[in-house]
């Protein structure tokens, strides 16, 4: 019997709850699986990665610390990820409603010698051979005390004629159990819940919550035709029918566009009715209405800082002096300062891989130009990010080279403060405080603000920067990064991105997958020689980026076999100065934007793309 014989006999087994069906039972069990469990927790995704596995697991039973562990001894392909296949036959071999006997006793071991294999060299040593006993002992309600654990341990060492410092391999395992001289194994290595059963009282409890909460209810991907899924306030996707009510605040606008006298709803005579003033509040939502609309809020001191500082200096000449006129630059440093610090905790919320609903804004590298910046504010959002009907992404690369790059962050983040689910950003390579340190923003700091002060406003900075996303999707099928398309063996599916580490002080080092995202570039066709030839073919499509001494490069048969893996039609990135402000590359597949004209003293345009109505529209700045 086969792993698949077993998940058949096994769907065979109790599925009395679909009898009334005409369909064969395992058929339709399977199919309930592959779309209320698979589909669901993983599109776009053709396979399941450690965390949508480790929030499964836990629902049918399993301590989640155990699911990287179980995780692994699923993973038949040793992939990282799981195809739909394995997620059954792993099912099929836990269920507390499979049998243990026969074939299917065999099949059921050879898992659980997977399982226990905790270094995952395919031999038990004896401390993983601990666990086996702790468990059986568990299961039989027997003292599970490290004396008693060891006495047994010993004890089923002999039986099966080898000393402790001996390896068990898996046929030994195997002999073991047959010979009895292991006893139990028909009672461990169960899921808690029949995936049956689970099934069953998910159906039964829709309106509660459970696995399959709002953000995975429809196995649909994110931005259908009928506009059924928008963002939340942590980047997941959730329905768009959720509950409105109304702003506290009003917002009054000049013709020019400004905005004016921002009055709070209440103070507004003959506008609001008496029922209406004695309805709730939703203290979050205004105190966040508060942030954005209160002159007084530090976000908007520093914005108020920022746009007095651009009219004092001529930021579209980086060689004139630098000066803060009646700005108090202390000041303004501590509300800088504050900003980076409420900022930090609200990309620390936020999944690595923020998930996006169009129409969005994309922009790439800005390196301190903030009269570009500026610019792209006058032209496409001019009443502010928070009143704006389009998302903003920003795909890093705020700082180094321009001389702006204080008053870039300082918008940046205190807009990111003020409307977190309309401004999003991702981390560049610059965002590193090694590579600045290289760069201009430490001198930048220390010379606008002095040693002390500058080198704190710096760090705060940089502890905002360690915990900024890395990539993000726009309706399921754009996906945007700084650098490039990841290493499958790094990256089989972009769910992984969400496994990496929240807090990344050194991306080099704590996460190659992050660094990846940061510095890959595609291949530049005429580099191609037949070494670099080669090198691509034998890697999968990838080569040492020699230009950046780091990460590496990638084909279009690399790409393409990224975007399929995922169903993505089309990578966004930023990284490399494009002389029209955009380059279409890789077969369409592939588009660089750049946000910074006359980057580093030359005569490239600026532009960004929209997001839209299935299309990718390419805005570009009439720069001077």
């Amino acid at each position: 019997m086969c792993a698949k014989s077993l998940t058949r006999y096994w769907c065979r087994a109790k599925l009395r709850t679909f009898s009334n069906s005409s369909r064969p039972q395992e058929s339709i069990i399977q199919e309930d699986i592959y779309k209320s469990i698979f589909i669901a927790l993983c599109f776009p995704a053709t396979y399941m990665n450690l965390r949508a596995f480790s929030k499964f697991i836990s629902e049918v039973g399993w301590p989640k610390p155990l699911a990287p562990y179980l995780f692994r001894c699923a993973d038949l392909a040793n992939r990282y990820g799981l195809s739909f296949r394995e997620l059954l036959y792993f099912l099929a071999s836990v269920d507390p409603n499979t049998g243990h006997g026969g074939t299917a006793a065999e099949l059921r071991c050879r898992y659980m010698f997977k399982y226990y294999d905790r270094d995952r060299d395919n031999v038990w040593k004896s401390e993983e051979f601990k666990h086996l006993i702790l468990d059986l002992r568990k299961s039989k309600k027997l003292p599970i005390d490290a004396t008693n654990v060891v006495k047994e341990t010993q004890e089923t060492y002999k039986a099966m004629a080898i000393t402790d410092s001996q390896t068990i391999n898996v046929n030994d395992f195997l002999r073991a159990v047959c010979d009895l001289k292991i006893r139990g194994t028909s009672h461990i290595f169960r899921s808690g819940i029949s995936i049956v059963k689970y099934l069953k009282d998910m159906g039964d409890n829709k309106d509660k919550s459970s696995l399959l909460d709002a953000s995975y209810a429809l196995p649909k991907p994110p931005g259908t035709v009928n506009g059924t899924v928008a963002e939340s306030p942590r980047g997941k996707m959730t329905l768009k029918n959720t509950d409105y009510e109304i702003a506290v605040h009003t917002v009054k606008i000049q013709r020019s566009g400004q905005a004016i006298n921002i009055d709070e709803m209440k103070e507004i005579q003959e506008a609001v009715s008496a029922t209406t003033l004695k309805q709730p509040i939703n203290e979050y939502n205004k105190r966040t209405s508060l942030d954005i609309f209160s002159q007084r809020s530090v976000s908007n001191e520093v914005l108020k800082g920022l746009r007095y500082l651009t009219t004092i200096n001529n930021i579209k000449d980086t060689k004139t002096s630098y000066t803060w006129g009646q700005l108090d630059p202390p000041t303004y440093a501590r509300n800088l300062i504050q900003v980076c610090n409420q900022v930090r905790e609200i990309f620390r919320n936020e999944p690595r891989l923020l998930e996006l609903s169009s129409p969005v804004y994309i922009m790439g590298d800005l390196h301190g130009n903030v009269a570009d910046l500026l610019y792209f504010e006058r032209t496409l959002w001019h009443i502010g990010p928070g009143l704006s009907p389009c998302n903003l992404l920003f795909l890093g690369d705020y700082v180094d080279r321009g001389s702006f790059s204080i008053e870039v962050i300082s918008y940046l983040l205190s807009y990111k403060l003020q409307s977190p689910n309309k401004v999003n950003l991702l981390r560049g390579n610059h965002e590193i405080r090694e590579v600045q340190k290289m760069f201009t923003f430490y001198k930048e700091c220390c010379l606008k603000l002095g040693e002390k002060l500058g080198t704190e406003v710096w760090n705060a900075a940089n502890n905002a920067f360690d915990t900024m996303p890395i990539a993000a999707t726009v309706d399921g099928k754009i996906f945007c990064c700084h650098g490039g398309a990841p290493p499958p063996w790094l990256c089989p599916v972009i769910t992984a991105i969400n496994d990496i580490p929240t807090v990344l002080s050194q991306p080099d080092n704590q996460s190659s997958l992050a660094w990846e995202l940061m510095w890959n570039d595609p291949v530049r066709p005429k580099t191609v020689n037949d070494k670099l030839a080669m090198e691509l073919l034998a890697n999968e499509g990838f080569a040492v980026n020699t230009r950046r001494g780091t990460a590496h490069i990638f084909s279009v048969e690399a790409l393409e076999r990224f975007l399929k893996a995922n169903q993505l039609t089309h990578l966004v990135r930023a990284h490399e100065v494009a002389q029209a402000g955009f380059q279409v590359q890789q077969k369409g597949r592939l588009l660089t934007v750049f946000s910074s004209s006359k980057y580093c003293g030359g005569n490239n345009d600026a532009a960004c793309i929209m997001a839209d109505q299935g299309k990718l529209r390419i805005l570009r700045l009439e720069t001077e």
